[in-house]
């Protein structure tokens, strides 16, 4: 199922977000607000993928979908969540 958004693009996209929302502008930052280390969220820049024990903090600080960051964790959105742009969205 096509959900409009790969795991490395919601990702960055979720990690962006914080940054914009707090004003951040280092891993470290965004490290202190996730409460994990700067070399934790260098990896998940680096391999495109939020470590699986601090998902739902990312989607709660950046409002991104534990469903895009991890779907092999929570599995796709549910069918009511589906992105607009999705073909399966109501016209």
């Amino acid at each position: 199922m096509e959900t409009g958004m790969d795991t490395r693009s919601a990702t960055i996209k979720a990690l962006d977000r914080i940054q914009e929302r707090y004003g951040i502008d280092t891993d470290s930052g965004i490290a202190d607000v996730l409460q994990t280390s700067r070399q934790a969220v260098f990896y998940w820049r680096k391999v495109g993928r939020v470590g699986s024990q601090r998902v739902l903090l990312v989607e709660e600080h950046s409002g991104v979908s534990r469903h895009q960051l991890r779907p092999d964790v929570y599995g796709p959105p549910p069918a009511g969540n589906l992105p607009k742009s999705s073909a399966f969205a109501a016209a």
